[in-house]
């Protein structure tokens, strides 16, 4: 099973949620816009857990493991934001999920992120598509990391090229986010908008 929430919210009120580890978590981020972007992601990992098992928060046991990576008694799960946009994979095998909004990306950054490999095919991408080409992999390199438990890493010796993920293109009111999801089974993907 791999299922895909994603959702947008505009300014949540922030209450507690039934995590006291991810309570603290929130109510320790000094920036509004990460700490609202926080909750609404972990509302929407409740929603979607209740939604797939029938579980609420309250019968769910999340923890956090020392290299920072949240797990759970039902399931595995990711977390991304970015801007108003929210994303939750949830699998029974370690998955990642990451979201970008679709932005031009500064000039070099191709040298920071890509492997050989991947800056061989960057070059023959037409210039056209190179942007979209770096926030697939962007968002692929995240996704992939975060399906892991590992606390350091270099996105630049991660390869994606021998990897499969699955992609969605979601739309917010003109504003355009790319998704990409690891998971360790290879799944066919149930998307869900909230």
């Amino acid at each position: 099973m791999l299922k895909i929430y994603y959702s947008f919210f505009e300014n949540p009120q922030i209450l507690p949620v039934a995590c006291l580890q991810r309570n603290e978590e929130i109510n320790g981020c000094k920036n509004l816009k990460t700490k609202t972007q926080k909750y609404a992601v972990w509302k929407l990992l409740e929603y979607a857990i209740f939604d797939s098992f029938g579980k609420t928060a309250e019968e769910t046991v999340f923890s956090k493991s020392k290299n920072g990576k949240w797990t759970s008694n039902i399931c595995h799960f990711s977390l991304s934001h970015s801007e108003n946009a929210i994303a939750v994979a949830i699998s029974n095998s370690p998955v990642g999920i990451d979201v970008e909004r679709i932005r031009t990306l500064p000039s070099g950054i191709e040298n920071k992120i890509l492997s050989p490999s991947e800056i061989e095919e960057f070059s023959t991408t037409p210039i056209l598509e190179k942007n979209a080409y770096l926030i697939r992999k962007w968002t692929e390199k995240e996704s992939y990391f975060k399906s892991l438990d590992k606390k350091n890493r270099s996105i630049i010796n991660d390869n994606t090229l021998d990897k499969t993920f699955t992609h969605h293109l979601i739309n917010n009111n003109g504003e355009q986010y790319f998704i990409s999801v690891f998971a360790t089974a290879n799944e066919q993907a149930t998307i869900i908008k909230v």
